[in-house]
């Protein structure tokens, strides 16, 4: 029996089966990413980090700014990716920052929480909140996941946090034929247990990074827990360059059925929506992008001033936009991949997971 588990182990060694695991690399000191134990990848803590020729403070809990102390008043806690982080921007200047100044400005009493993470999907930020969030003891979340979830690379998210937490959590994952075994079985709570092995290579298709019905449930999911705990939500869609010059040629955009769910999550729950196109229409002749989809600094200032001007406009913070007890539910259908399609190790941070 011992020599079959040996020859078995031996075998599955020479396959090679790898689990998901961000790695550092040498003179990577001031990067901002780095590897984290539940969520794949999080901000690098603690210190002054490199952003996209900006820099970005890191506290300790891994999030942008000082690290809040205890809440006097209302507080705003950001989600999303790198949009909401503030890609490129100095300290201050994302839109949650300018968006906080505004409302004081106008006698409302809040303090405001950088909770984004570049290349975060809503299932990673759903794992942030029960981790970091919640403990911060927001009032209001300011929900923009959007892009990393639409986007099409080698994997879905679920699957690979799923990976990982085997990784973490199994003594017995050290083992090459457990992982091979779980690879081919899956997890115990569902979900595929992901491994690139020579027997298994980094797929040749694409899938969306998180499946439209698991951002439809996972976005609802979020809105119906903060409305357990008393905390309001508004959603900022956000918006790239072809959004707002298009017209956008070729039939419906992939990223299209996303909106469309945000969109009747905020319909359903009666709580607002900041659409970030609207807001740059009447600025187009001025720098509003320093990319494809990051905003410039005067970007983020009109985002900021609009998500205040929306929150007063709502009646906030009287009205506590606590959304609906009643879920919502879609019939959005998603749209298939372009062809030619395939975003994996073009600066996909799935890539970097398997190196």
């Amino acid at each position: 029996m011992l020599g079959a588990l040996l020859l078995a182990e031996g075998l599955a060694r020479l396959a090679d089966p790898v689990l998901p695991q961000w790695t550092a690399h040498a003179g990577e000191g001031s990067a901002i990413m780095a590897g984290h134990p539940t969520r794949l990848w999080g901000n690098q803590a603690g210190g002054v980090r490199q952003n996209g020729g900006a820099t970005a403070s890191i506290n300790d809990l891994g999030l942008r700014g000082a690290v809040p102390g205890p809440r006097s008043g209302e507080r705003l806690l950001v989600l999303g990716d790198s949009t909401a982080f503030g890609h490129g921007v100095e300290e201050g200047q994302a839109y949650i920052d300018v968006a906080g100044e505004e409302l004081r400005a106008r006698g409302v009493q809040v303090d405001t929480v950088n909770g984004a993470v570049a290349g975060y999907s809503i299932a990673q930020t759903r794992l942030l909140m029960d981790e970091v969030g919640w403990s911060l003891d927001p009032t209001l979340l300011v929900i923009s996941n959007l892009w990393s979830d639409n986007t099409f690379d080698a994997f879905h998210d679920e699957d690979l946090l799923a990976s990982a937490r085997l990784g973490a959590m199994n003594p017995l994952a050290h083992s090459a034929a457990l992982r091979l075994l779980a690879s081919a079985l899956g997890s115990p709570g569902g979900g595929r247990i992901i491994t690139v092995s020579r027997l298994d290579p980094w797929p040749e298709g694409t899938v969306r990074r998180v499946p439209l019905e698991r951002y439809a449930a996972l976005m609802e999911g979020l809105v119906q827990e903060a409305r357990e705990r008393g905390v309001g939500v508004v959603f900022v869609r956000n918006a790239n360059v072809h959004i707002v010059e298009g017209p956008i040629p070729g039939g419906p955009p992939i990223w299209q059925p996303y909106f469309q769910v945000m969109q009747e999550l905020a319909d359903h729950h009666g709580v607002p929506l900041v659409e970030v196109s609207s807001v740059f229409e009447g600025a187009q002749d001025q720098a509003l992008f320093l990319d494809l989809m990051h905003p410039t600094p005067l970007g983020h200032r009109l985002i900021g001033q609009e998500l205040a001007a929306t929150l007063l406009d709502a009646d906030w913070p009287s009205e506590r936009l606590l959304g609906s007890a009643t879920p919502s539910s879609t019939s959005v259908q998603d749209l298939p991949p372009p062809s030619g399609q395939d975003d994996s190790g073009a600066g996909s941070p799935q890539q970097r997971l398997f190196e």
